[in-house]
């Protein structure tokens, strides 16, 4: 439950807010396949903020399968079970009945459900091997992919039977857990809360921050904006199903621009409120003031390499940068990030 936090001069008090709390997506009119694409099209950009995932399928009609698998850096699977109300212990006898057929998947089975995915959603056909380089850096064997298997139930409670049985897997090394989430409503505004597992880790939304936000070379043909678009209009903006990343940012941030198979070609800071633009397809955006000199057409497209930008983050942050996402993690503190665009500047000034 989300709480209302008073001051007085004499005590400290917290007030429980007026919310509806609805027992499940039904009360909103969702469906079981509603809260799967809820899911899959935020789980890997927002919702696991700190574990990167790669989504490879979602359950089709006439298919008995789990609904999201998805990989990991490692190349390990991970399986979840949606459930629009309560979780019983029967989600874990599905689960376990997925990840027996799914154990035994060589890699080319599960390279040929990854692409039958992509041509059912009309994506560019890659195979998984290539697109999971692209996404985590790192370039996995055959024999490396599926090695294990992790699951997961995500529901709107659990009951007490289910987190019996998931003790009891994980007390046998099977690796089980369960994600609740809520669905609030606060006047006409419906809010929704994910407690991703283990440790619900999220980055702090509230410090200033550095981070590469990709240009969208990838979907502009669907009607989104493209690099030039933000670049013309001074604005950081993301459409659809990733224009979420936009309320990631802040005032003050500062926001790289990642144009696919070049690099950063512009830096600025955020300046405004998320807006909408109406005359694009879902768009959301941020005004921004440009800290480099923003390219004006293909000719003059300058850029940081992918190798280059590696390097400085593993610099500051010690850590890879992951590329999976539209925002790209990790995220740079705000020093480290005027020392990036002071570095930038060398290559597109």
């Amino acid at each position: 439950m989300l709480y209302k936090m008073n001051f007085t001069d004499n005590n400290e008090v917290v007030h429980q807010l007026e919310l509806t709390r609805y027992s499940s997506i039904s009360d909103l009119g969702l469906s079981e396949k509603d809260l799967e694409n809820i899911i899959s099209e935020n789980l890997f950009e927002v919702l696991f903020s700190e574990s990167p995932l790669m989504l490879v399928f979602q359950e089709q009609r006439g298919q008995k399968l789990g609904d999201i698998y998805a990989l990991d850096e490692n190349g390990d699977l991970t399986i979840f079970e949606l459930k629009r109300d309560k979780a019983s212990d029967d989600a874990i006898l599905q689960l376990l009945t997925y990840a027996q057929e799914a154990g035994s998947w060589k890699y080319s089975q599960l390279d040929e459900k990854y692409r039958k995915f992509l041509r059912i959603n009309n994506k560019d056909e890659i195979s998984l091997k290539d697109k999971h380089k692209q996404d985590f850096g790192v370039e996995l064997t055959h024999e490396q992919f599926n090695r294990r298997q992790h699951l997961t139930v995500i529901g709107n409670a659990a009951n007490k039977e289910l987190i019996n049985v998931i003790q009891y897997w994980n007390k046998q090394g099977l690796s089980i857990s369960f994600a609740p989430y809520r669905i609030y409503k606060f006047k006409e505004d419906i809010y929704f809360e994910f407690f991703a597992p283990p440790y619900d880790q999220h980055d702090s939304l509230s410090e200033k921050k550095g981070i590469i936000i990709d240009t969208n070379e990838t979907y502009k043909y669907e009607g989104g904006p493209d690099v030039w678009y933000m670049m013309e209009n001074s604005r950081i903006a993301a459409f659809g199903g990733q224009k979420i990343v936009i309320d990631l940012l802040n005032k003050g941030d500062i926001v790289f621009f990642y144009h696919q198979g070049w690099g950063i070609v512009a830096a600025g800071t955020v300046k405004s409120d998320r807006k909408e633009d109406n005359k694009m397809n879902e768009t959301w955006y941020r005004d921004v003031d440009f800290l480099t000199t923003p390219p004006k057409n293909i000719d003059q497209l300058k850029y940081m390499p992918a190798e280059d930008i590696v390097k400085e983050f593993v610099k500051e942050t010690g850590k890879r940068v992951f590329w999976a996402r539209t925002a790209k993690k990790p995220s740079l503190s705000i020093d480290a990030a005027n020392r990036l665009v002071e570095k930038l500047k060398h290559y597109v000034n």
